[in-house]
């Protein structure tokens, strides 16, 4: 086959240009520096161990069978999920269900150019969703089905993994897909002997760019934890950057009050939907005739 002249083939070693840029340049004091104030502090005035605040509501997509909406800070994320349907191309029976995750971002999400066909850190995103929920999920009562679930990042602020996981889980709850508990997830960021928790963009940044500013080492990267509060069980734990295994642990075993305050958050947005399902009922219950209770009365004693 004759080569393609036509085309720049690429040279056999290069080094990435994203090396060269400002960011990367920068020294690791430097860094601290415009992430944190003199007195230690977030830019934004919290707390190394305080999360971001975390907004939601539910049936967000009236199209599908569940879906959410959820920011965290400036983090955008709605999640629909669809009920069981048969696997395509499925010739052997399989005893527990699947989850089909898709992660989209949106064009006007990030600063870069983001791609019409899902990317490399977009199929890895929907890989570790779909590791995270299905501990969660009782796939078994649903063999040889599958349970779509679609992401659009709206807004990309930091720890987008932590809030589609977070958005996901209440999804699937709304859509009534049978879960063991509600699934959270949150991001600590990592740098040197600093840990921070729920780190937005430009923390993140800084975390992962001190690999390269920090030629003598140390820690630096992000972590992502997800777990299920009420059975106390990590279900995924996503890793990025150099960090020791000690550090991990410590993580790992510690911001239980930031998880459990999370909960407290997710769960009062499913008590909301509960509570306006009542009320909705009672009204509708009220407005019927006693000959439509009694024939409601008389299907609902048939089907049992």
């Amino acid at each position: 086959m004759a080569p393609d002249v036509k085309r720049l083939s690429a040279p056999d070693s290069s080094t990435p240009y994203r090396l060269f840029s400002p960011l990367n340049t920068r020294t690791p004091a430097q860094l601290l520096a415009e992430t944190f104030d003199t007195r230690g502090r977030r830019r934004d005035k919290r707390r190394l161990e305080q999360p971001r605040t975390i907004f939601g509501y539910l049936n967000a997509v009236r199209q599908a069978k569940g879906s959410a909406y959820v920011e965290m800070g400036k983090t955008k994320v709605v999640v629909t999920v669809y009920e069981p349907r048969e696997m395509p191309k499925q010739n052997n029976f399989d005893g527990h269900g699947e989850l089909h995750c898709e992660i989209k971002f949106a064009p006007f999400s990030n600063v870069k150019r983001v791609q019409l066909q899902p990317g490399p850190e977009e199929r890895e995103m929907a890989a570790t969703v779909k590791r995270a929920l299905e501990p969660v999920v009782l796939r078994h009562l649903f063999p040889n089905f599958q349970v779509d679930i679609f992401a659009y990042i709206l807004e990309n602020d930091g720890g987008c993994l932590a809030t589609v996981i977070n958005a996901a889980g209440l999804a699937l709850a709304d859509a009534e897909i049978p879960i063991y508990d509600t699934v959270t997830a949150l991001t600590v960021g990592v740098q040197g002997d600093k840990v921070i928790v729920d780190p937005n963009a430009n923390e993140e940044a800084m975390c992962l760019a001190s690999i390269v500013a920090d030629n003598a080492g140390g820690n630096h990267g992000l972590i992502v934890k997800v777990m299920m509060p009420q059975m106390e069980q990590v279900t995924e734990l996503w890793q990025r950057g150099s960090i020791t295994f000690d550090t991990v642990l410590d993580i790992v075993d510690s911001h239980d009050l930031a998880y459990q305050n999370l909960y407290k958050t997710m769960r009062s947005i499913l008590l909301r939907k509960c509570d306006q399902f009542l009320k909705d009922k009672m009204v509708k219950d009220a407005n019927k005739t006693p000959y439509e209770v009694e024939i409601e009365i008389l299907i609902n004693n048939m089907s049992v």
